[in-house]
């Protein structure tokens, strides 16, 4: 009867919508299963594969050391695998390297875990598996995959089993299909699987599942050769060919609690699994990820995955130029100089492709710089274009007659200009009278290099007009990914060429703002980050320093939207704009529209990060919107701005 009434009253509590199911407190007793054991002589680690996903990292560090303590178990360590290279997120060969860094940590058991998936149930074990394998986000209880075969999202088994299995296949690039072909591994090996049965919970309350639709972008795309291959049983990848180098390790804390992180590129073989390759695209200065630039979003249907479709594979140099068939020219401009090129209203943009028959379009960017599309319909005609343009491109340099130009070229081409020993370079030097330096290293995230020119107007018309016959006469050789600006890095902008930050720089993005920086302690609700080797977490997850100038200050910016824009910025009830200002940390205020404006003002105000997370998630509520992907479109004919 006290069994009874304790069942009862643990339903009772389970249905109020505060209750937290973390609490400490045996409301329901249930006994061990012999297959599992809790013994101190074990080591659990958590391996986490990891991209680009620091909003759920920052809930789910602190929650899986209460979860695990809640639990009594004490020996373990979460190992963020961070993927840093410019293919797409491969999660199996993640996994397989957190074996070896489990390995080391002197683990005996790992757990297989997805970053979005918080367990809220305490009686989802976290033990030692003696017996087989046990997959905590099981089918009956997962949020959304409920077919029998799955055994993703948590899965935890001991190491010398998942070397017996040789870990998991390499082959998928991209998400989905891995865990398939991992379950047909386990079973063949004759490895049972565990999963937890009659809980008091169900699939929507058993886990908090950190998937926003409008934020969370997953790349199922599927082709090329792919199609045919994903379902083609791979026996022969994993552990023993997983293909990889460590770029850093260091141990943070998130709320005094402590993870490792561990940043790896991988590589590939482009050409024999040419879909690892893709574009990437950033979305901010804080948020990065791999995606095709050009997809069509098809949401999820009868219980299956939400995928991505894209036209092609990689960008024809047809499709960049808009339609012109003569040469392009890509310049790495700074983002002060942007408005110059545009004009007011858009006015000089207009007329520049007007005059010169030009297609000229600039990217929005919210980094230090931006890159200038030009395509005209031969050199010449590029070239005039190019000599209208470079005193608006100025970037405060000293001499009255002096100017600095930045060209992008591919990295197979820098060495036809450069030529053997150097002698093509300085023959162009002597020709052209101009400072010529091609640069080392790619921009970052892409194949292309920086040419920079000095010198007058002529100098350096002359010598691009030069560079632009040698790389006609040299075609591209290997991928071509070209570089996005929101790629951004200001470490290591001076390796390749790029423009630093300095105080009078103010990004102009799509949305016009104004900025403040007042010497206000952090707000409150910021969770508090600490570096265990005093360097933060977004620095070791590879995210650009550039925002962490003034991370510790409390910054105000201004944005502007167009008036019909509100409505959908603030939602039913102010619904969107009460989970933005939750979801940021910032405080967020639209002013009422006035009768004399077109235009709503918004104030963010916050830390560096909030203020970004802010603005971000303002842009995808706009982007997600129909009255907002139209305006996008009408500005994107002016250049962007």
């Amino acid at each position: 009867m006290a069994l009874f009434l304790n069942v009862i009253l643990y339903a009772q509590l389970y249905l109020k919508s505060n209750v937290n199911l973390l609490e400490p407190v045996d409301l329901l007793i249930r006994e061990q299963a012999s297959s599992f054991s809790k013994s101190q002589l074990h080591k659990l680690c958590v391996v986490v594969p990891f991209r680009d996903r620091f909003y759920e990292l920052q809930k789910f560090v602190p929650h899986i050391h209460q979860f695990l303590r809640m639990q009594r178990i004490f020996d373990f360590s979460i190992i963020v695998i961070n993927q840093q290279d410019s293919y797409r997120f491969n999660r199996a060969a993640l996994i397989n390297i957190g074996y070896f860094e489990s390995v080391n940590e002197s683990c005996d058991y790992f757990a297989m875990h997805d970053v979005d998936l918080l367990p809220l149930n305490k009686h989802l074990d976290y033990g030692y598996p003696v017996d087989g394998v046990y997959h905590v986000a099981s089918p009956e209880y997962h949020p959304l995959y409920h077919y029998e075969k799955y055994i993703g999202g948590i899965l935890i088994l001991k190491l010398d089993d998942f070397k017996d299995l040789n870990g998991m296949s390499n082959k998928y690039w991209g998400w989905g299909l891995e865990d398939d072909e991992f379950y047909l591994r386990v079973v063949k090996n004759g490895l049972k699987i565990h999963r937890p049965k009659n809980l008091l919970t169900d699939s929507n309350t058993t886990f908090h599942h950190l998937h926003d639709e409008l934020v969370r972008q997953r790349d199922f795309r599927k082709k090329h050769r792919r199609i045919k291959e994903l379902y083609k049983r791979d026996q022969m990848s994993g552990l023993n060919n997983v293909n990889y180098s460590v770029l850093h390790r260091t141990e943070m804390a998130i709320d005094g609690k402590n993870f490792f992180v561990v940043n790896v590129a991988l590589r590939c073989n482009e050409e024999k699994t040419p879909w690892c390759i893709i574009q990437c695209l950033a979305v901010s200065a804080r948020d990065k990820f791999c995606m095709p630039l050009s997809f069509e979003i098809v949401r999820k249907m009868n219980g299956m995955k939400r995928y991505y479709q894209d036209e092609s594979l990689h960008y024809s140099r047809k499709r960049r130029r808009s339609g012109h068939e003569g040469p392009e020219l890509r310049l790495l401009i700074a983002s002060k100089s942007a408005g110059a090129v545009i004009g007011k209203g858009g006015e000089n943009i207009k007329r520049l492709r007007s005059q010169y028959c030009a297609s000229v379009n600039i990217p929005d960017s919210t980094t230090p710089e931006r890159v200038l599309n030009i395509s005209c319909a031969n050199v010449a005609t590029l070239t005039d274009c190019l000599s209208d343009l470079i005193p608006r491109l100025d970037d405060g340099r000293s001499g009255p007659q002096e100017a600095e130009v930045r060209m992008l070229v591919h990295q197979s081409q820098a060495g036809a200009i450069i030529g053997r020993a150097g002698f093509k370079i300085k023959e162009l030097r002597d020709i052209t009278g101009a400072g010529i330096r091609v640069y080392s290293e790619c921009a970052p995230m892409s194949t292309e290099r920086v040419i920079q020119f000095s010198g007058d107007k002529e100098k350096i018309v002359n010598a691009i007009r030069h560079v632009k016959e040698i790389c006609e006469e040299t075609p591209i050789k290997g991928v071509e990914r070209l570089y996005d600006a929101n790629n951004y890095d200001v470490s290591y902008a001076l390796d390749y060429g790029g423009y630093t930050t300095d105080r009078n720089w103010r990004n102009n993005s799509t949305m016009r703002r104004s900025s403040g920086i007042h010497s206000s302690p952090p707000a409150a609700s910021t969770p508090h980050f600490t570096g265990v080797n005093e360097i933060s977490p977004m620095q070791a997850l590879g995210y650009s320093p550039m925002s962490l100038y003034a991370e510790n200050l409390i910054a105000t910016v201004q944005v502007t939207i167009p008036k019909e824009l509100g409505g959908t910025i603030i939602g039913k009830g102010g619904e969107r704009i009460n989970r933005i200002r939750e979801e940021s940390g910032a405080q967020i205020v639209v002013d009422p529209p006035t009768p004399d404006s077109d235009e709503r003002i918004i104030t963010i105000s916050g830390t560096t990060s909030q203020i970004k997370l802010g603005q971000y998630l303002l842009q995808q509520c706009v982007r997600s919107s129909s009255a907002g992907r139209k305006i996008i479109q009408q500005q994107s004919r002016y250049g962007g701005f």
